[in-house]
């Protein structure tokens, strides 16, 4: 299940964009990664970028 998305675009490059995207657990962003709407969506955003795509993940740091 997925909690929340953000687009964030780059202050100093108005080309540069961020997407964080919010899972519950790494089962269920495992199991978005191979759902169609997925695979389609980065199909077409690679056609589009100017450099490699980067992917990162991070883990919450409870407050």
């Amino acid at each position: 299940m997925q909690s929340a998305v953000e687009l964030w675009q780059n202050a100093h490059d108005p080309y540069s964009y961020v997407l964080v995207e919010h899972w519950e657990t790494q089962y269920h962003l495992d199991a978005h990664g191979k759902t169609p709407h997925r695979i389609d969506f980065n199909d077409t955003v690679n056609g589009h970028l100017k450099s490699d795509y980067e992917e990162h993940h991070y883990n919450e740091i409870p407050r």
